[in-house]
């Protein structure tokens, strides 16, 4: 017993000897541990801006549609799509009855545009239907011109053929329009017909008889060319039929400007065309008018579009336009009877 006393004195003394002589080392030793010891100032030096929401974050603007964040976006640049006066000249109805196979222009060749780079650039609307249809006048008017157009007789003074050469249309019958515009004359041309039962000078009511839906000239299939002309019986002068013709009950009429920074026209750009619902239903699409050797497609005097889209059932939509790697977006409100005019660009 004696001798574990002396030995725990002697460690005592020691243990104390060495405390004395290097006393940072042992509090170091018998310090608590890291997670005991460690205070709560310390949270003080995190960064709590990582917590927050940065505010770049907040576009809805991007939500709608997965592209770059470099992707232009109309809907963010209203400086960018003015809405002017849109004018609404609906002067005429529809060249084949209602009960035709199909009284709409067919959407893959409409006016200004080349079906994806298929065709010559075209100067009107395509209303496919079959051999015999009957073709109606699209109001009241006064016949111009009816039967071949191997030889010249539109223009000014009947010097001009009537389209882009001899017998393009094979057979043709042009209506000047008893309503002008603006001081100037409206024609309307129908190209392709296999019969006609009128003749120029005759006077003519809407909906009446005019000829049956042929394949002549450089057609390819059945089917009845219309285009708009203004201020002069000419193939230089047309215009698209889709401004001029009265939409289809229910529905209402697109067009649209597709421009550079600098307010010059894109020309060959893919417009696309969505319905405003759930699941983004795909409506149609166009292109904007192309560069055609002499003589051009026109736009409008007032609206200087570039593309149109006919007969589109009233209600909202989305529009895409497409330059290169950009996509300019716009949601638009079709109204029944109506044209609705949007500008991208610029």
């Amino acid at each position: 017993m004696v001798a574990i006393v002396a030995a725990l004195t002697t460690f005592v003394v020691i243990f104390g000897y060495a405390v004395l002589r290097e006393p940072q080392r042992f509090v170091s030793a018998l310090a608590l541990p890291d997670f005991i010891t460690r205070t709560p100032t310390l949270l003080g030096e995190i960064e709590p801006t990582e917590t927050r929401p940065p505010t770049a974050t907040r576009r809805p603007t991007n939500t709608r549609t997965p592209v770059p964040s470099r992707t232009p976006m109309a809907t963010v640049a209203p400086t960018a799509t003015p809405r002017p006066r849109v004018p609404q000249h609906f002067l005429f109805g529809r060249p084949v009855p209602p009960d035709a196979a199909s009284n709409s222009p067919d959407r893959f060749y409409l006016y200004g545009t080349t079906g994806r780079g298929e065709y010559e650039v075209h100067h009107g609307e395509e209303f496919v239907n079959p051999l015999g249809t009957p073709v109606i006048a699209v109001a009241d008017a006064t016949v111009v011109v009816a039967g071949p157009d191997a030889l010249p007789q539109c223009g000014a003074g009947g010097n001009e053929i009537c389209g882009r050469k001899p017998d393009y249309y094979g057979n043709v019958i042009i209506l000047k329009l008893d309503q002008a515009y603006n001081g100037q004359s409206v024609y309307v041309a129908y190209g392709h017909v296999q019969k006609w039962f009128v003749k120029p000078g005759q006077r003519v009511k809407q909906g009446e008889p005019l000829g049956e839906v042929g394949r002549a000239g450089i057609a390819l299939g059945p089917h009845v060319h219309i285009e708009t002309r203004l201020g002069a019986n000419s193939y230089a002068a047309t215009r698209n039929p889709i401004l001029w013709m009265r939409p289809l009950p229910g529905t209402g009429a697109l067009a649209g400007r597709l421009q550079d920074r600098n307010g010059n026209l894109i020309r060959s750009a893919n417009i696309l065309i969505y319905a405003d619902d759930a699941d983004g239903t795909y409506i149609g699409d166009t292109e904007t008018y192309s560069r055609d050797p002499y003589p051009h497609v026109n736009p409008d005097d007032k609206l200087g579009e570039n593309w149109a889209f006919p007969d589109l059932p009233a209600g909202n939509y989305v529009v895409h336009a497409y330059v290169g790697s950009l996509i300019y977006q716009r949601r638009v409100t079709i109204e029944n009877g109506k044209l609705t005019f949007i500008v991208f660009g610029g």
